[in-house]
């Protein structure tokens, strides 16, 4: 059996004594970025987990294969490897999406209603296709509109009710999100600067800005972390 327990919570739990514990830490704001990934939109807070104990870790269920595979990787050696990271990135994000799926929360309705609507309009997906195929090069709202096939003030609208920002806003959110991505995988050669002009942020102190609100910290202490 498995329960989520909030960190800002005291919790009593009762074992025998011989019972075997494993304890997976996990960072609330990763919880959070993964389910604005989802529904691609920013969160003004992080789910709360129903505290009843889930029988999520059964031999064939994917947060069972998730944390096996992250304890697989030798995390206490001095570092990881490029393909290591690579790795470790994979398992955690299965884990997360795990969580997020089976693990009832207060957001599980639009998690589900997320995967199995079809109210978001096909102009609004075919903008998003468009923003992801060209995401490293130039965007702007009339490429968007042509490529959704509406007027651009159809575009806002779909774009503010179905995805909670504007058409241009949904790019940066994208944008930043493939910045950190990169440099979670970085190698000695990277640097903040040279990831953040690939993706198109030419003002760097802006850049870091909307990096340090949408995760909570620096791109640097991202790469930083990512080099250890």
């Amino acid at each position: 059996m498995a329960s989520v327990l909030p960190a800002q919570r005291k919790v009593a739990i009762h074992m025998s004594q011989d019972a075997r514990k494993l304890l997976v830490q996990v960072d609330r704001r990763k919880v959070t970025q993964k389910l604005e990934a989802y529904l691609g939109h920013q969160l003004t807070r992080s789910p709360d987990f129903n505290l009843s104990a889930h029988d999520v870790v059964g031999l064939n269920s994917p947060m069972r294969h998730a944390i096996l595979g992250l304890l697989s990787i030798p995390f206490e050696s001095a570092g990881l490897t490029q393909g290591q990271r690579m790795i470790s990135s994979a398992f955690e994000d299965a884990f997360l999406h795990s969580l997020l799926f089976d693990i009832e929360s207060d957001m599980s309705p639009a998690i589900h209603a997320g995967a199995m609507s079809s109210a978001c309009p096909k102009a609004v997906r075919r903008a998003e296709e468009y923003i992801e195929a060209n995401l490293a090069e130039t965007i702007c709202i009339e490429d968007l509109a042509r490529a959704a096939g509406v007027s651009e003030r159809s575009l806002f609208d779909g774009f503010n009710r179905f995805r909670d920002m504007t058409p241009m806003r949904y790019v940066k959110f994208r944008r930043v999100h493939k910045v950190r991505e990169q440099l979670e995988n970085a190698d000695e050669s990277t640097s903040v600067s040279s990831v953040a002009f690939d993706w198109g942020f030419n003002h760097l102190g802006r850049f870091a800005k909307d990096y340090a609100n949408s995760f909570g910290e620096k791109p640097s202490n991202t790469l930083h972390r990512s080099r250890k």
